[in-house]
């Protein structure tokens, strides 16, 4: 995955609690990658979710790994 893909979440990525403040509907563009020595974390800019208005965001992520997302068809 690259900056500018369209996704969205996994079958995975939608049981985690991490992305609850995610839409399960929701779509997005790669904005950021973000190289880990155990992967990649990705940035999402996503249509219909906002993390800004998470109020307890200790419990949740804003970057998402690869097993979090599938590209969007």
């Amino acid at each position: 995955m690259k900056v500018g893909d369209l996704v969205r979440l996994s079958a995975y990525g939608k049981k985690r609690v991490r992305g609850e403040w995610i839409h399960r509907d929701d779509f997005g563009i790669i904005v950021r990658v973000k190289q880990m020595g155990f992967g990649a974390e990705y940035r999402i800019k996503w249509t219909k979710s906002n993390w800004n208005s998470v109020r307890s965001r200790w419990a949740f992520e804003r970057d998402s790994t690869r097993r979090d997302l599938a590209y969007l068809k």
